[in-house]
């Protein structure tokens, strides 16, 4: 069985109380395909299940990747610099 491909931007919900618990994660929907949608969901878990993990996370970019990997293993009190000095003008 092949997973339908989701072609929606937005997910229509009841109640604006509704989003408000989607948004702080309360409820378990989907609101808006860049947080989350379907076919992503099905392509995280099969995923998961492939590589014998807890959970995966997808992103739409290879720096979308990098960054999140770089910025999980920073906390409160690293600080990121600009080491070279680059001027652009």
């Amino acid at each position: 069985m092949k997973t339908p491909i989701c072609q929606s931007s937005a997910f229509e919900q009841e109640h604006g109380e509704e989003l408000a618990k989607i948004f702080e994660n309360k409820m378990p929907r989907y609101c808006y395909t860049r947080v989350a949608n379907p076919t992503v969901t099905a392509f995280e878990d099969r995923m998961t299940k492939l590589e014998g993990g807890i959970t995966s996370v997808v992103f739409a970019s290879g720096m979308a990747a990098i960054f999140n990997s770089f910025f999980q293993m920073c906390n409160r009190y690293h600080r990121v610099d600009n080491w070279t000095n680059t001027s652009y003008t």
